[in-house]
């Protein structure tokens, strides 16, 4: 009898030692954490989410480029999960990795509407993008859940919309250790000491309500950095959104109105828009170079592009200048001009092609870029149709001009950059017929028999 009551006094004392860190973003959704003992390289985690959900996932380190991602969604079967370890680079989809050792223990499944992987990890201190210290009080994590259709596949590699609600916290992984269980999820009776709410971020903080209120629980293992994750996220699109609009719209406007138009003072608009263009390119690049930093992303090749592309087109409005200061006294082309149209064509164009990289690196959808790509090839190509057509003005009249008519430099604006000239008033007798040419204040030559 007495046996059986230090039994039992054991078996209840191997129940409470297995200790646990919790953190729980939106109510149903849990990660927790089990250091089996002191010096430990092992780790044990469970995640549990509602199988309403596409997928769940959570991952060391404190930002998605190169965190060590765990992926759990339903299987071909409806029954169980499917456990996918992902890594990535930037903010493109996580990709399956081969590298982690994970084992899918006993008690993982989905079962009355709730999805659980049970998990030991034995080489979760160190993988290719980082380290974890498993003695550490704030530990970085992050996670990310998809609201949808059950995704049902075995299948670690399959493709994955985007999340609509993520953010990153840090776990107390200094009381989380303890137990030496081979399963410390099997009992319900182990303790938890450590437990977090936190607020959702992005779309779904609008609609988690008083539903995080319920996750709650009175200790502070883990801690919330959701405000900073959201902050990245309104700066990534503040960067992506100024930066088409100078590359895509503004750059190619300036350039096309002064092949378009012809009144006093229209340099002075081109000028405007151009400035103004680059005054937002200059701000875009800082806020590129604070995500850079803060990701960790400086050598990747858009922000590279980035810092070529706009410290390059810093020498633009120096040749525009020496450009016109030259014209007004000469009347005509100079060493300035070629340069300073091709090298804004040059940059301008591989600034609108980095735009593209910059969307590849976040991660939105497909649709996203298409539209991107599509926008962009429409306006550069109406750029280059407006100064095909505006040289082949030029090479006509220069033409006319070498026939032996009399010409004159007019001064406007766009006849400045692309040197029109223009017959005077005056006609000349031609075989078999009579033709009077005369230039429209636009540049543009009509020939009437």
């Amino acid at each position: 009898m007495n046996f059986s009551v230090l039994g039992a006094v054991a078996m209840l004392v191997s129940v409470v030692y297995a200790q646990t860190s919790q953190y729980c973003p939106s109510s149903g959704v849990c990660l927790t954490v089990n250091i089996p003992a002191a010096g430990s390289s092992n780790m044990f985690f469970q995640i549990t989410g509602p199988s309403t959900m596409s997928y769940i996932a959570f991952g060391q380190g404190s930002k998605m480029s190169g965190s060590n991602m765990f992926i759990i969604y339903a299987n071909s079967a409806g029954n169980n999960v499917t456990l996918s370890p992902r890594t990535t680079s930037g903010h493109s989809a996580p990709s399956a990795s081969t590298s982690a050792a994970l084992t899918l223990l006993a008690g993982s499944g989905i079962t009355g509407g709730v999805m659980t992987a049970n998990v030991l990890c034995t080489n979760c201190q160190s993988w290719s993008g980082g380290t974890m210290d498993f003695t550490s009080t704030k530990s970085s994590w992050i996670y990310g859940t998809k609201s949808g259709s059950a995704l049902n596949t075995n299948s670690v590699s399959v493709s994955i919309s985007q999340h609509d609600n993520y953010g990153s916290f840090s776990l107390n992984l200094a009381t989380a250790t303890g137990g030496n269980s081979a399963n410390p999820f099997l009992t319900s009776s182990s303790v938890t000491t450590n437990s977090a709410s936190s607020a959702t971020s992005a779309a779904a903080s609008k609609k988690a309500g008083s539903d995080d209120s319920n996750s709650s629980s009175s200790s502070s293992g883990g801690s919330s950095s959701d405000t900073s994750e959201s902050r990245r996220e309104t700066i990534v699109k503040a960067h992506g959104l100024m930066g088409a609009a100078a590359f895509v719209l503004a750059f190619p406007a300036g350039a096309i109105v002064l092949r378009v138009f012809n009144f006093k003072g229209l340099v002075w608009i081109h000028v405007a828009i151009q400035m103004l263009a680059y005054a937002t390119s200059v701000a875009v690049l800082g806020l590129g170079l604070w995500l850079a930093l803060a990701g960790e992303e400086l050598m990747m090749a858009h922000p590279i592009i980035g810092i070529v592309v706009i410290g390059s087109l810093f020498f633009q409005p120096v040749l525009g200048l020496c450009h016109h200061i030259f014209y007004k006294r000469r009347r005509s082309p100079n060493a300035f001009t070629s340069p300073h149209i091709w090298w804004g064509r040059l940059f301008i164009t591989l600034g609108i092609i980095n735009g593209g990289l910059g969307l590849e690196l976040t991660g939105d959808s497909t649709k996203i870029e298409i539209a991107y790509a599509a926008v962009a090839a429409i306006i550069w190509i109406v750029w280059m149709a407006v100064a095909f057509m505006a040289w082949r003005r030029k090479s006509h009249v220069q033409r006319a001009s070498e026939t032996g008519w009399p010409v004159e430099r007019l001064e406007s604006a766009s006849e400045e950059m692309i040197n029109i000239v223009r017959p005077k008033n005056t006609a000349r007798a031609m075989p078999a017929r009579e033709v009077s040419e005369r230039i429209r204040t636009d540049g543009r030559v009509e020939v009437r028999k």
